[in-house]
């Protein structure tokens, strides 16, 4: 994907992004393997971010939820996802199609109502503005 001596930034274990040149060593290729190889600083530092949101989000979501996992062969259960839509945050409800929601499912309204007050000026920025 690049051309030798190329500038690439490289974001490390850290979420901290280096600037580097494109060798096509196997260093360089297995960063590249493993989305951790941008063309410019900002798209690196914004995937960092983004990272870190989602960890952080998936951590709620995941307290939230406790042992329960989304059952989508179960058409009766009801299963929460965030949508951004016209300018606003909304909350699908979902029975038995998965919709591949970015951020998960929750198991309860509330607390879906919870992560957008918690994350949604993050996701907005991020997710929303982060490639305008």
């Amino acid at each position: 994907p690049y051309e030798d001596y190329d500038d690439i930034y490289v974001l490390d274990g850290a979420g901290e992004v280096d600037k580097d040149s494109w060798l096509g060593c196997e260093d360089d290729q297995n960063h590249f393997s493993q989305g951790n190889i941008f063309p410019t600083k900002e798209a690196a530092e914004l995937e960092s971010k983004r990272r870190n949101l989602l960890t952080r989000f998936n951590a709620f979501r995941d307290e939230c939820n406790g042992d329960w996992k989304a059952d989508f062969e179960n058409p009766t259960e009801e299963k929460f996802s965030i949508c951004f839509y016209y300018k606003e945050f909304r909350i699908l409800t979902a029975y038995n199609a998965n919709d591949f929601a970015m951020f998960g499912y929750f198991k309860n309204k509330k607390d879906t109502q919870r992560a957008i007050e918690l994350f949604g000026d993050e996701i907005i920025e991020l997710f929303v503005e982060g490639d305008a």
